[in-house]
């Protein structure tokens, strides 16, 4: 048979980063949340929305690493 002549694991960058090891992404994955229109102005929809963009949501997850925060909370519409 073939020889092996590398190691591979499944696990995200921050675990990665965490126990230094080095972190090649397998694939990148963009998060959406939809929102139907008839929700938009329900009071927990508007609560997730707040949280999306505050500093404090963004400093905690910058301490995990590995995301790319640059249009979250960014609202569209359909």
């Amino acid at each position: 048979g073939a020889a092996l002549t590398g190691d591979a694991g499944l696990t995200f960058e921050p675990a990665a980063r965490r126990h230094g090891l080095g972190f090649l992404p397998l694939e990148v994955h963009d998060v959406e949340i939809w929102i139907d229109a008839r929700w938009v102005d329900h009071p927990g929809a508007r609560a997730l929305g707040d949280l999306l963009v505050a500093s404090a949501f963004r400093s905690r997850v910058e301490l995990v690493g590995g995301y790319d925060l640059g249009a979250c909370g960014t609202v569209l519409a359909a």
